[in-house]
């Protein structure tokens, strides 16, 4: 199931790390060993202003349907809209899942905003 094919008002994205295993030797000297070439801990914060009871909606019914954080899924290309070249392709090894449940909070009268906590999810495509 993909997110909903909403634009959000603002994103921030982060990169995460490239897995890696720290070793001390004998003398001390610390070193690192790769241990993958894949990221992980990708997150991305997706905030949305002046939503529509109906946009807001499908939020908090695509939240439900993934059974809060336990299932993944994709983005749409529109999540990524301004970018001429994404942080991350849209269909990839990397699927989504909610870090926790959106934090929906009232605006004016008949709209609503909602903050979305994403976290990558490394898959075998």
């Amino acid at each position: 199931m993909t997110f909903p094919a909403l634009v959000p008002s603002a994103r921030t994205f982060s990169p995460g790390n490239i897995p890696q295993t720290l070793q001390f030797s004998l003398s001390g000297v610390k070193t690192g060993f790769r241990q993958g070439n894949r990221r992980s801990g990708q997150s991305l914060s997706l905030s949305y202003t002046n939503l529509t009871e109906a946009e807001l909606n499908q939020i908090r019914t695509h939240y439900i349907d993934r059974k809060g954080t336990f299932d993944i899924f994709y983005l749409p290309v529109v999540t990524w809209n301004g970018y001429t070249t994404r942080p991350i392709p849209i269909l990839c090894d990397y699927a989504w899942r909610y870090v926790g449940p959106p934090t929906i909070t009232d605006g004016i009268v008949g709209r609503w905003s909602a903050d979305v906590e994403l976290v990558t999810y490394a898959i075998n495509t």
